[in-house]
């Protein structure tokens, strides 16, 4: 199965309709929800808005090709998707500590953050 590509159109905060300033050039691989969780924790933590604690965006992103030219379905029109995103600090249920201890390659990494999707809209219309 090819790897599908997609790019962040817009990024709203939470009772905002403006835009969020992003990186709109970066490309995120996976499935559509995927992508947005992806591109959540890039505008969350890395990138200037350095939040702590919660934050709730509204993501909306476009299928592209790797070269990053925008993929037309039947009509013409773009394909993307629109995905309502909270990312919250991660609760260890079993010691109460904060961030979720994982074992990979041997090594215990620690999660300190979770993103979970509120509301999936699905495919939507360029506006």
């Amino acid at each position: 199965m090819p790897e599908r590509y997609f790019v962040v159109h817009k990024v709203t905060k939470s009772a905002q309709n403006a835009n969020t300033s992003f990186n709109d050039t970066r490309k995120y691989t996976g499935t559509p929800s995927l992508a947005a969780k992806k591109a959540m924790t890039h505008v969350c933590g890395r990138i200037g808005k350095k939040v702590k604690g919660r934050c709730t965006m509204t993501i909306t992103v476009q299928e592209v090709k790797s070269t990053g030219t925008p993929i037309m379905d039947a009509q013409g029109l773009p394909i993307m998707y629109k995905y309502k995103l909270k990312r919250m600090v991660a609760k260890d249920t079993e010691n109460g500590s904060n961030g979720v201890t994982v074992m990979l390659n041997g090594s215990p990494v620690t999660f300190k953050y979770q993103t979970q999707i509120v509301e999936s809209y699905g495919r939507v219309l360029p506006q």
